[in-house]
């Protein structure tokens, strides 16, 4: 088993590790309330490579600004982040992606680095996700949809065929996206506003 650090802890996260075959070393989490069994938890980012400095690592992180942060700071050390598969993949995927059970991007779909696909969430053919996208919980992105870096797709959110959702937007949970989303907007509701 080889053993990774996992920034950004949460039960479903250790489980998909451990179940994929990796040995956590330790859990990376600045919030001090959190606990995670016997897992050990390192609330430092530098902390954590000065004890495992050989040791790669995992990104679960939900925040997507976070995710880069993070990501950005393991890159600086020369810490290589691993992607991981929970769900299916149909195309290739850039570095540091991670993808719970459930989910499914399908064929012809570009990923951006450190890209992470909750529970369930679906992006279809022909779609194209920036840099550090997060996917909520059983969100569907229909075919030739563009998401900018950085945005949010929230819960069970609809994004239509070909519609482009800019850099650093939010969509909120449910809503059904019918036209381009400008940068740095939220939208919300049905249709999405």
């Amino acid at each position: 088993m080889e053993k990774v650090l996992l920034f950004g802890g949460s039960s479903e996260a250790i489980k998909l590790c451990e179940d994929i075959g990796f040995s956590i070393a330790a859990v990376v989490d600045p919030d001090r309330q959190k606990s995670f069994g016997n897992h050990q938890i390192i609330h430092s980012d530098a902390e954590a490579i000065e004890k495992f400095p050989s040791i790669p690592a995992i990104i679960a992180i939900d925040d997507c600004n976070t995710r880069e942060r993070v990501f950005l700071f393991l890159k600086k050390h020369n810490t290589p982040c691993l992607s991981i598969i929970g769900g299916t993949l149909h195309s290739t995927h850039a570095r540091g992606l991670f993808m719970q059970l459930n989910s499914f991007i399908s064929s012809d779909v570009t990923v951006g680095m450190g890209v992470r696909l909750n529970y369930g969430a679906t992006a279809m053919h022909d779609c194209c996700l920036g840099d550090f996208v997060t996917l909520a919980p059983n969100c569907m992105l229909l075919g030739g949809v563009s998401v900018g870096d950085y945005s949010y797709i929230g819960a069970n959110a609809t994004v239509l065929p070909l519609v482009k959702i800019g850099n650093n937007c939010v969509i909120g949970a449910g809503a059904v996206v019918t036209k381009d989303v400008l940068d740095n907007t939220t939208v919300k509701g049905v249709p999405a506003k």
